[in-house]
């Protein structure tokens, strides 16, 4: 039976039979191997000291390089990634030429059969699990070399993303659908977006905990952070730790979605559910 629970501003749940821990604020002190990759949109109104400094590999995405030298202003020595990487249609020459002197691997990948966002993926998978990254082909060699994870034992990755939801909805979307696509192919990569207003990520099905703190770690508001449970299929939710639980509660983009909930719980939310579900929080 569908159930709706509304509770008080602040509570503890008990954590209890948990199969899936999630950290979505783990870049404040990310100690993991993890990886922060730069999109091609403005990233002017996020500081991103915290999770550059927290953060092992930086890759920028083709005009995302533009983005973080703009970025930069006078202080753009601070922020040299390791890796460009794309089709390389909308980094300047100025950007890449500074780059490249400064020790970034600027790799091309021109296939247009991937976007720029699932190349750094790729890279980002073969540079955490040991596969060597030289003399690629400029084409999709990238992909290629994606073969030889077969093989191995993929290792757990923390990949943080600025931005990749704005701008244009179709590309929001395809963001979003290729978050879904990798968390079904290598599961081991668990990615965040990180935008100036929230942070979105996936959690699979089963009974997962998003794990911090305290509230206060990501909030700075008086009330709570706003919660959205967004599925992409149709789906049966519990929740335990938001302003209004629901147990067994069906959810569909044809029918009722779970958006402008609350965060109450001070010692993380656990979320039930028999489908992938993607989840925003306010920041």
């Amino acid at each position: 039976m569908e159930e709706v629970i509304e509770n008080p501003d602040r509570i503890e749940i008990e954590v209890t039979d948990v199969t899936n821990v999630i950290k979505p604020f783990k870049f404040t002190k990310d100690t993991s191997k993890s990886s922060l990759t730069i999109l091609n949109q403005s990233i002017e109104n996020i500081d991103i000291h915290e999770i550059w400094n927290n953060t092992t590999l930086h890759i920028c995405a083709d005009g995302g390089a533009n983005r973080l030298y703009e970025y930069g202003g006078d202080k753009r020595s601070e922020f040299i990634p390791d890796f460009i990487v794309g089709d390389l249609d909308s980094i300047t020459d100025e950007v890449k030429d500074y780059y490249k002197k400064q020790g970034t691997k600027i790799i091309p990948q021109l296939s247009q059969y991937a976007s720029d966002f699932m190349k750094s993926m790729s890279l980002i998978l073969l540079y955490f699990n040991g596969v060597e990254i030289v003399d690629v082909d400029e084409y999709d060699g990238l992909s290629k070399l994606m073969n030889q994870l077969n093989d191995k034992h993929l290792v757990n990755i923390n990949s943080y993303i600025l931005n990749g939801l704005g701008g244009r909805f179709d590309q929001s979307i395809h963001s979003i659908n290729q978050i879904h696509i990798l968390n079904q192919q290598y599961p081991t990569l668990k990615n965040v977006f990180i935008n100036e207003q929230d942070i979105v990520f996936m959690i699979p099905k089963g009974r997962n905990l998003i794990g911090y703190n305290s509230i206060s770690d990501f909030y700075k508001g008086n009330k709570f952070p706003v919660i959205g449970l967004l599925p992409f299929s149709p789906c049966i939710i519990s929740s335990w730790g938001l302003k209004w639980d629901v147990r067994n509660w069906k959810s569909s983009m044809n029918g009722k979605v779970s958006s402008s909930n609350g965060i109450v719980s001070t010692n993380g939310v656990i979320i039930e559910c028999d489908e992938d579900l993607v989840v925003n929080i306010e920041r």
